[in-house]
């Protein structure tokens, strides 16, 4: 008999399980379909069979791993799970465990308490088979726009590399940045040299945007992306044609009322020899345009150093990071993020393919007990590994002949890949994306209760089960569950005891 699946979740927040199909010795089973009915609540309350789906949990070849991860020692070269594939129906073989993905979302006005209702699995010559669901709504309501500022690079470079140029049209590119916000992420590109599109942003703006760079400080793009510049590049002439394709658009963005949520990104981990041209160009940006400056130059903490090379935002690898010289930097006006790539591993936390799974939703408790003023990440669609020149059909089944391991480090796996590309324009997320977006609304549950408590920062107290530090966390999920259901229990008391209180 199939266990129930047991959730829980605030409203405007969507929560996931896995149910797993399994043939029986020798029987391959053929059309399998899973199919959610509507949850039944509290008063009759219905929350509809449209907020449940399913995908096929895909998988990717990965060879040999990075040693020295004390919790991936037994990892052997074969098959991963980690693309989400959303198909109408799938065939599993004997001898293969096939996961599938259920993910239900509870609408911002679903009254609180208790819903029940079912998945019903079909396959061809077999009777079907019924997965109850029960699902606690909390009585508090996630906000549309992330809790935790972030911007995680979505690069039309390489939406062009795999779907061509002339196919990435506004509503492609604006399918990706949608299913990019309903996983809690800013669709931003810290990388890009052409300017954002008017349109996306004003079509995100009610969906939800966070900040959005305008434009990366480096020559134009000649092929899917141009991470820095040398310094002979920063001549008088590059300086002109900067302003003169800053000033009409960002004449564009006040007269939109995006200003406010624009920034400039620049000199990307850089080092001492590029102080002067930063001083200068991010002065530029400052000074004429008004807008904020971020970098990931390896910059110290230091609030004067920051002033005198005119950075807002300092955006330090997570091993770099320091909450007292943060702190100080805050103090004077400066916001100071982090960010994860290709490293750091054990024993700090990342989202890399073949890392414990509970890093990529623990990091967002650690900038919660941290403090990170946001969090970076260099890229969601960085195709340009082993056969990834062309868009993945999700019908063909669920190993992938698409590679996710770094050209010239066989141990790196999924740096810069967290979304894959489906024919047709389509997004395919992943089981790291999944688990980055429950982190994001862990961190929304923390500062609500934070928010309730009166003092934002109060609930990093909270963390501890949890996060006690960038290199102390549990990789316990039972742990982080019984957490996260005593924030949520502490949000609901603070709103008992405030009458009028909403959480929200």
């Amino acid at each position: 008999v199939p266990s129930a699946i047991t959730l829980a979740a605030a409203r405007n927040e969507a929560e996931s399980a896995q149910v797993v199909l399994l043939p029986a010795s020798g029987r391959p089973l053929r059309n399998v379909r899973l199919k959610p009915s509507p949850l039944t609540g509290p008063g009759g309350a219905v929350i509809g069979a449209d907020q449940g789906r399913w995908e096929q949990v895909g998988y990717v070849r990965l060879g040999e791993h990075a040693k020295g991860h004390p919790f991936i020692r037994r990892a052997a070269p074969g098959w991963w799970p980690d693309p989400l594939l959303p198909v109408a129906r799938c065939d599993v073989e004997p001898g293969w465990s096939q996961p599938a993905w259920v993910t239900v979302t509870v609408p911002p006005d679903a009254a609180a308490g208790t819903y029940k209702g079912f998945i019903t699995v079909s396959a061809d010559g077999n009777p079907d088979s019924v997965v109850p669901i029960d699902l606690t709504v909390h009585p508090f309501t996630l906000p549309a726009e992330n809790s935790l500022r972030n911007t995680f690079a979505l690069m039309r470079g390489y939406l062009e590399k795999v779907y061509g140029r002339e196919h990435v049209t506004p509503e492609l590119r604006r399918a990706y940045g949608d299913f990019m916000l309903a996983h809690r992420l800013t669709p931003d590109d810290i990388t890009g040299t052409d300017l954002p599109d008017l349109g996306d942003l004003e079509h995100y703006r009610s969906r939800g945007l966070g900040v959005f760079n305008v434009v990366n400080l480096v020559e134009p793009r000649k092929g899917e992306w141009n991470c820095f510049s040398p310094v002979a590049f920063y001549t008088p002439a590059f300086r002109q044609h900067l302003i003169g394709k800053l000033d009409p658009f960002v004449a564009q963005l006040r007269a939109r009322g995006l200003a406010d949520k624009a920034y400039v990104y620049g000199f990307d981990e850089r080092e001492g020899d590029y102080n002067p041209i930063i001083r200068e160009y991010f002065g530029l940006i400052k000074d004429r345009y008004g807008l904020r400056t971020m970098t990931t130059a390896k910059l110290p903490l230091d609030p004067r150093v920051l002033d005198e090379l005119n950075v807002d935002w300092i955006c330090p690898l997570t091993p770099a990071y320091s909450l007292e010289a943060a702190e100080r930097c805050r103090a004077a006006g400066k916001q100071v993020w982090s960010y994860v790539c290709l490293g750091p591993r054990h024993p700090y936390a990342n989202f890399l393919a073949d890392a414990p799974l509970i890093e990529a939703r623990v990091i967002a408790w650690q900038a919660f007990q941290q403090k990170f003023d946001g969090f970076l990440y260099w890229g969601v669609n960085v195709w340009w590994h082993k056969n990834t020149s062309a868009p993945i059909d999700p019908s063909k089944g669920p190993r992938l002949d698409w590679s996710i391991t770094t050209n010239g480090m066989p141990f790196l796996h999924g740096d810069g890949v967290l979304i894959y590309p489906l024919v047709g324009g389509r997004p395919a997320g992943s089981i790291r994306l999944a688990s980055l977006r429950e982190g994001m609304e862990d961190y929304a549950y923390l500062r609500a209760l934070g928010q309730a408590k009166g003092d934002i920062w109060s609930a990093r107290e909270d963390c501890a089960p949890v996060t006690a530090s960038l290199t102390s966390f549990t990789r316990d999920p039972a742990a982080l569950l019984a957490a996260r259901q005593r924030v949520a229990q502490g949000i609901v008391r603070r709103m008992q005891a405030s009458p009028g209180a909403e959480g929200r």
